[in-house]
């Protein structure tokens, strides 16, 4: 196991109250393991790779919880330690690359910068102009290797001379230029249209096969996680509250909330029944529901559903945080 998350919780203290963006989620990654992190806009999945990294923004904290990588909890590591393992050992594709790429600095700068910093080719000898040669021929390989084309030309342009699609590449080739063990891939397609999509979703698939890099995505799509996740993790008001093999939720969902995502799909087959709307809204984070937090929309909710909910673990290792089952299969009340 590579990664282990356990309990982790991410708070942010407001003049309001307390919002729980990360209400004591626990999960694990194996080593050259593709998993999804899966759920609707503000539901917390951003926060948890942020979390991961310890880059919260302020006024949040990581308020407990642990996240051992390699054996070793990231939460007792110094800011010291933990900038020297990020984009090392752990690194992240930001959501939108036009506000992770610099507008006035050369794509092919910005990508040999991590190299630099981390001293990718301190151990090589190379000194002076010698290093830094090394250092663009490595650029130019990673450009080439996720699709930039002429990737000599491309180092020596701008942002803004790149597409969408560029630009999303060139913010992978900077997540993959110290070749990390984990890649964290925050809503990588967004804004890409559909073609685009696939392509950028190849590629990483493409580099995990080669380099055996384990990825977590993050993504509000079900379908993007039923092509390329081993596993899916469904999240839900900052809560797992489904985890298991794809083919397992995707064929047979447990929870209430992961079933009316499937059904609110849109189908282009004539026999699939018409399509399906959660009902109700999504409760505000600063006053959540005293048990469960799907409870108001939920079609199954009972009174026993007003205490709080635990994850249960059911036959086979799949996870659920309903009461609708109990631990080791079986189901509790229809």
């Amino acid at each position: 196991m590579l990664l282990e998350v356990n309990n982790l919780q991410t708070h942010f203290q407001l003049t309001k109250g307390t919002v729980k963006a990360v209400d004591g989620i626990s999960f694990h990654l194996n080593e050259g393991e593709i998993m999804g992190l899966v759920g609707e806009s503000g539901c917390g999945k951003s926060m948890t790779l942020l979390s991961l990294l310890r880059l919260v923004p302020t006024p949040g904290k990581v308020v407990g919880g642990e996240i051992i990588f390699e054996g070793k909890d990231l939460l007792k590591k110094s800011n010291r330690e933990m900038t020297a393992m990020r984009g090392k050992d752990m690194a992240m594709i930001f959501q939108d690359p036009m506000t992770s790429l610099n507008p006035v600095f050369k794509v092919g700068e910005q990508v040999r910068e991590s190299l630099t910093i981390h001293g990718y080719f301190r151990d090589a000898r190379r000194a002076g102009k010698r290093r830094i040669q090394a250092e663009k021929e490595r650029v130019i390989e990673l450009m080439e290797e996720v699709g930039i084309p002429s990737p000599m030309d491309r180092y020596y342009e701008y942002p803004h001379q790149f597409s969408g699609g560029m630009q999303q590449r060139s913010v992978i080739a900077i997540a993959l230029s110290c070749e990390p063990k984990i890649l964290l891939a925050d809503e990588p397609t967004t804004a890409l249209d559909v073609t685009i999509q696939a392509q950028i979703l190849s590629v990483m698939e493409r580099i995990n096969r080669s380099h055996g890099m384990a990825i977590i995505i993050v993504t509000h799509d079900l379908g993007v996680a039923a092509e390329y996740c081993q596993r899916i993790a469904v999240m839900y008001a900052g809560q797992i509250v489904e985890q298991g093999l794809t083919d397992d939720i995707i064929e047979q969902p447990l929870h209430p909330y992961t079933q009316g995502l499937l059904r609110s799909i849109p189908h282009i087959v004539p026999d699939k029944p018409r399509l399906k709307p959660i009902p109700g809204n999504v409760p505000s984070l600063l006053n959540l529901p005293p048990g469960c937090n799907f409870m108001p929309r939920c079609e199954y909710a009972i009174e026993k559903c007003n205490e709080p909910q635990e994850i249960r673990t059911l036959n086979g290792g799949r996870k659920v945080r309903c009461l609708k089952y109990k631990d080791q299969g079986g189901v509790t009340h229809e």
